[in-house]
């Protein structure tokens, strides 16, 4: 852990707080300088996409709404409004697209007719909305899933009569025969549900096998000799895999191939970070990394000269920091707080929890307390 100061790409500049390795620092840092942005600027970039997202989405809807003059003016804020006519634009034009094949398919049972004449009732029921509430609560919803709601709802669907002269009653008892007491129809909805099941577990099991293909990339990974080296990974099919240090205790994998989640068939799968196979694997990292530190420590002994215990360049009293050098040229950095002598890094890589809890780091900071003294 150490603080450095930052000129973003902006111009503006910072005080940062980084952790982990020397190397991912540095890799921070330059980026930072390269293409980051101060938080205020980014925010103010975020803010001006989403400005521009939400104003060429209302121009698509405004210009959509002028060739639907018969629409009802919407009920509501002018938030609310601005926002229910981009979603009624949308699923008007879903409905243009798809409501003509929608009402000639062939339906079972006989049910065609009815079809028919039951789906200008309904598309006449959705010109008709006016509350801004109501489109904002049905924006997840596409054209087709916002009928089928009303097909398993007639009472909501069906307020006028099917004829001129045809009680409501008449329009719901159709209805109801058609869709609930008709044989052929259940049957076929029972089909079409039980395909859909199995099309459904059929996805499943491909997308968690694509997941495991996408996760086998850690098992190619000499991870000893990944953590000791503590250079870029990569398996031995040649995927970048990265790894981080969440804090003084911890390290993870962070991404793979620059992702930090598994996408499928186009779509979210996955955070990797999430699977327990891969929490599994990060508990072993921790352990590899724990024992890369600790192990060389056992070596590590104070040198005797001058300068073999100096300030740290970004010491302050804040950071109250030595570097120490060993009498094999291995350098550490040593922290004072609360009295306590803690040992952060050492030969460019960060000191994990559980290695200052240890014997050989304890007769160190013995070895730099006795010297640092001593010269005081």
């Amino acid at each position: 852990m150490a603080k450095y100061d930052v000129t973003y790409s902006c111009g503006h500049s910072d005080t940062v707080q980084l952790y982990g390795p020397g190397r991912d620092r540095e890799r921070k840092i330059e980026w930072m300088e390269e293409s980051g942005l101060c938080p205020e600027c980014y925010k103010a970039k975020m803010r001006a996409q989403r400005d521009a997202a939400h104003k060429e989405a209302g121009e698509k809807a405004a210009s959509y709404l002028s060739t639907r003059p018969e629409l009802p003016a919407l009920v509501g804020s002018e938030k609310q409004i601005a926002w229910a006519n981009t979603i009624r634009a949308g699923i008007f034009a879903d409905a243009e697209k798809h409501g003509e094949a929608l009402t000639k398919a062939p339906q079972p049972g006989g049910g065609g007719d009815l079809v028919r004449k039951l789906y200008p009732i309904w598309y006449a029921e959705l010109c008709g909305q006016s509350s801004a509430k109501w489109w904002i609560d049905h924006r997840q919803q596409s054209h087709d899933e916002i009928m089928d709601g009303a097909y398993r709802n007639p009472l909501a669907m069906v307020s006028h009569v099917l004829t001129g002269d045809a009680p409501k009653t008449t329009a719901l008892s159709l209805w109801t025969a058609w869709i609930a007491k008709d044989t052929e129809v259940i049957a076929y909805r029972a089909k079409m549900q039980a395909e859909r099941e199995r099309r459904q577990v059929e996805y499943e099991a491909a997308k968690e096998a694509h997941i495991k293909d996408v996760l086998s990339y850690l098992d190619r990974v000499d991870w000893e000799k990944a953590i000791a080296d503590d250079n870029e990974i990569v398996s031995t099919d040649g995927h970048k895999i990265e790894v981080s240090q969440v804090n003084t205790a911890w390290i993870e994998v962070r991404t793979i191939d620059g992702q930090s989640q598994i996408d499928f068939d186009g779509k979210f799968a996955c955070w990797i970070g999430h699977r327990p196979e891969v929490q599994a694997l990060n508990k072993r990292l921790t352990e590899i990394w724990i024992e890369t530190i600790k192990t060389p420590l056992t070596t590590f002994r104070v040198g005797d000269r001058p300068d073999s215990i100096t300030k740290h360049p970004a010491a302050d009293a804040e950071w109250p920091a030595i570097n120490v050098k060993s009498h094999d040229g291995r350098t550490a950095v040593v922290v004072t707080y609360n009295d306590g002598w803690y040992m952060t890094e050492c030969a460019g890589k960060s000191v994990p929890d559980a290695v200052r809890k240890s014997n050989q780091h304890a007769r160190i900071m013995d070895e730099v307390r006795a010297q640092y003294q001593g010269r005081a």
